[in-house]
């Protein structure tokens, strides 16, 4: 009988230049909270840039997030390039952890998302949180976790949310130049920004609400400036 195939984790968090405190802290948090859990689970943890690959990063992190058995993700830092990779393993309906550094708060609702907040300075926290991720991860389900079928939406219902979307954030642009002279955008850089993704995730041709997602999501993974630019703008208001 032959060996079972070891599982694999996939691990999204900040990673930053060599030396810096965010790289140490990713590194410390890799080493002695989510390696040990990994290991004692029969799973294999990679880190992106620990792994060894011939291809295309983006393309890289695309195929984890689709095939790792189990996604673990570090939103410590809100870290855009995470967020959008986060976005895009939810999307697909596979296992997600998110974890978090203590006493830092997560800037969106992520109700249905398993989180759990560590502490690397706090040796009795960091058992504690060793257990609490084995207890996660022991209870997820991962022999059914694909996503189902589901049936196809109307295109012209999916293009009106489409719509709705860009005019929320278009409105929200506006409310910027208005209201924010210290913030000065140009809106023709906004709509050349949107057109962009719409044009590219809209090559595959998707005929599901989920399929557009997911596309527009792998080029938010591939052009993370430019999704920056476009969360600065929306965020901006709400930061007078």
């Amino acid at each position: 009988m032959g060996e079972k195939k070891q599982k694999t984790c996939f691990i999204v968090c900040p990673i930053s230049s060599e030396g810096s405190d965010i790289r140490k802290n990713s590194d410390k948090l890799l080493k002695h909270l989510i390696q040990p859990v990994c290991n004692k689970l029969g799973f294999e943890a990679i880190r992106i840039d620990k792994h060894f690959h011939n291809e295309q990063i983006t393309d890289e992190i695309i195929k984890y997030l689709e095939e790792a058995e189990l996604v673990i993700a570090d939103t410590t830092t809100n870290n855009p390039n995470c967020f959008y990779e986060i976005g895009y393993r939810k999307a697909i309906s596979k296992p997600l952890i998110l974890i978090r550094s203590v006493g830092e708060d997560l800037p969106f609702d992520i109700s249905g998302i398993n989180s759990l907040s560590y502490n690397l300075q706090d040796l009795d926290n960091v058992e504690e949180f060793k257990k609490k991720l084995e207890g996660n991860i022991s209870i997820l389900d991962f022999e059914n976790s694909y996503p189902k079928n589901k049936t196809d939406k109307n295109s012209d219902e999916i293009l009106n949310k489409i719509f709705q979307l860009l005019l929320s954030l278009e409105n929200k642009l506006d409310l910027i130049n208005t209201e924010n002279k210290g913030y000065n955008k140009n809106i023709a850089s906004f709509t050349a920004i949107i057109s962009s993704l719409i044009q590219k995730a809209n090559n595959s041709h998707p005929k599901t609400e989920e399929e557009y997602v997911l596309s527009v999501f792998k080029e938010a993974i591939k052009n993370p400036d430019n999704f920056s630019k476009i969360m600065a703008m929306v965020d901006a208001p709400n930061k007078k």
